[in-house]
């Protein structure tokens, strides 16, 4: 916009003094065209109270569209690409796990046919931030793949995860998850979080447990939300061996002594040493692997006497979690789930939301909706605060400009003028509201003023000429109707490719240039029709107030 302004006003009257310098020709003063619009503001200007009054009918009813259009964080893509988790049973080691998953994306090739474009598998534990495999030997049981269909392949989401439920509801002893990316901005970035996701905080891991199993019911009610997943994992098997220290010390032995015993035989012992091919190897002593009965009768030694271990403790098997989530400092669990792609993110929000007030929580534990969420309040609430300052920015510069205070409130009812058309189109469109459409709007606060300050400016200077209210109004609307026109037609023409679906960022830039569009026609239009009304209603309410002032000081004098 910088660099343009610099152009029009210094190369542009450069270019047209070279080009044009030896055309001596007198030009004809032309009769002005369009005086259908002229009669037709004429008109209007008759009865501009009762079109001020439908304006803001306009402006008030559009925005009642905002709870019927629904908002989200980013808008959503439609992707060719699907994740599914898989998870065998706990303590499955990772060689099953390959094979399982080899049979699987075998069949997977056959029951989408030639629709799949590649199939991309991980297995066991997976790389952290810094890139340090992880050494969690517990996630040996989980795999996760990448399905890719094919470009020309029609794909309806809802479809391809039904058909793969049922096909892993057929298969014992697997859970399986899916998750698509649902945002356009997850989908260039890469990031496969769930779009709806529930945490549950609190201080005991029993209470969070049975909070968490609610709050699965809760979504698995909801017609709108799909295949809530929790990460609150029941662990790996463990045998757990409580030593009685009463039992034990009858017996000369401590706490200690049964616990190097126990290690020593499972783990080994070394012995000594042996010379092997030049190298000193150590010599371990150790049972073979043992069942849990086996464990029960490990013999344990305590002076010249043994006896079975199961005599001074209690072996029992329990399951240990495989991770601990914390957040501010407090134990937490969270419930993810895909949602409708048709329905508006925060109407689904608010549904679960009224669920959840209905639950007996505890007191300290909380449930609170997460993830996008959060996300998209933060989003809008900063959007929400650039769009005012936007505002008042373009104020002062056309109050300075103007050096008026009242004639730039005039220009800028533009602004709730461009947001009906913004409003409207996204309705008619079946679109929700994102960051990227409040973006566009922020945009519209500096375009769809543009009109207004061509029209307000000429009615000025007409009436610094000499003329009259009505005749200065109608003569710039004439006058100006080609370049208003003309003006936002090539803005709109130049935004609307990218409404068009091209490249898989497509459905990031398609909401803002629909916000940016649908807000130059509103504008336009009822630019040409409401402005000059607001106009001449503040012109005579200025001039009733000066009579009015100039009369009192004249009643003062006599």
């Amino acid at each position: 916009m910088i660099s343009s302004l610099a152009v029009a006003i210094l190369v542009i009257p450069m270019l047209f003094s070279q080009i044009f310098r030896k055309d001596n020709r007198k030009q004809m003063e032309k009769p002005l065209k369009y005086k259908a619009y002229r009669n037709f503001l004429n008109k209007v200007l008759h009865y501009r109270i009762a079109f001020i009054v439908l304006s803001f009918l306009l402006v008030l009813g559009s925005y009642q569209l905002i709870g019927i259009i629904g908002s989200e964080y980013m808008p959503q893509a439609g992707t060719k690409a699907i994740a599914v988790d898989l998870k065998l049973a706990n303590g499955t080691p990772l060689s099953r796990t390959s094979s399982t998953v080899d049979q699987i994306e075998g069949q997977l090739s056959i029951l989408f046919e030639e629709q799949l474009e590649h199939v991309y598998s991980h297995i066991g534990p997976e790389k952290s931030q810094s890139g340090i495999d992880n050494e969690n030997v517990y996630d040996e049981n989980k795999a996760t793949l990448k399905l890719i269909f094919k470009e020309d392949v029609e794909l309806d989401i809802n479809e391809v995860t039904s058909a793969l439920s049922t096909y892993f509801e057929g298969i014992p002893g697997l859970t399986a998850s899916f998750s698509n990316d649902e945002s356009a901005l997850n989908a260039i970035l890469g990031e496969e979080q769930m779009p709806l996701v529930v945490e549950v905080s609190g201080a005991e891991f029993e209470a969070l447990s049975a909070l968490s199993d609610s709050v699965m019911v809760i979504l698995n009610s909801n017609e709108d939300i799909y295949e809530p997943v929790s990460n609150l994992e029941e662990g790996v098997p463990q045998i757990k061996v409580d030593v009685d220290k009463y039992r034990a010390g009858l017996l000369s032995l401590s706490i200690e002594d049964v616990i190097t015993q126990i290690k020593d035989q499972l783990e080994g012992k070394k012995a000594g040493t042996l010379e092997r091919g030049g190298e000193l190897q150590d010599i371990l002593v150790k049972v073979p692997k043992i069942s849990l009965s086996g464990l029960e009768n490990m013999r344990i030694k305590s002076s010249n006497r043994e006896f079975p271990l199961s005599e001074i403790a209690d072996i029992s098997v329990q399951y240990a979690a495989n991770s601990i989530y914390r957040k501010n400092q407090s134990r937490m669990v969270t419930v993810g789930a895909r949602v409708n792609q048709d329905k508006a993110y925060n109407q689904i929000v608010k549904s679960v939301d009224d669920a959840f007030a209905e639950m007996s929580v505890p007191p300290q534990y909380k449930i609170s909706v997460a993830g996008q969420e959060v996300k998209r309040q933060e989003s809008m609430n900063n959007l929400l605060f650039s769009l005012l300052l936007s505002v008042l920015l373009v104020y002062m510069v056309l109050a300075s400009q103007f050096e008026s205070l009242l004639h730039p409130f005039t220009i800028l009812l533009t602004i709730p003028l461009a947001c009906v058309g913004a409003l409207v189109s996204f309705w008619i469109l079946g679109m929700s509201l994102n960051m990227m459409a409040f973006i566009g709007i922020i945009m519209l606060a500096g375009i769809a003023v543009n009109n207004s300050i061509i029209l307000v400016d000429s009615i000025n200077r007409n009436k610094r000429s000499g003329m009259d209210l009505r005749d200065s109004i109608l003569d710039a609307a004439q006058r100006r109707f080609r370049p208003i026109i003309m003006t936002s037609l090539t803005t709109i023409l130049a935004l609307l490719p990218l409404t068009f679906g091209f490249g898989e960022s497509a459905a990031l830039r398609a909401p803002m240039a629909v916000a940016v569009i649908g807000g130059l026609v509103s504008s336009t239009l009822l630019t040409l029709i409401v402005i000059p009304c607001f106009y001449e209603s503040i012109e005579n309410l200025i001039s009733k107030i000066k009579g009015t002032s100039s009369a009192k000081k004249e009643a003062s004098h006599e």
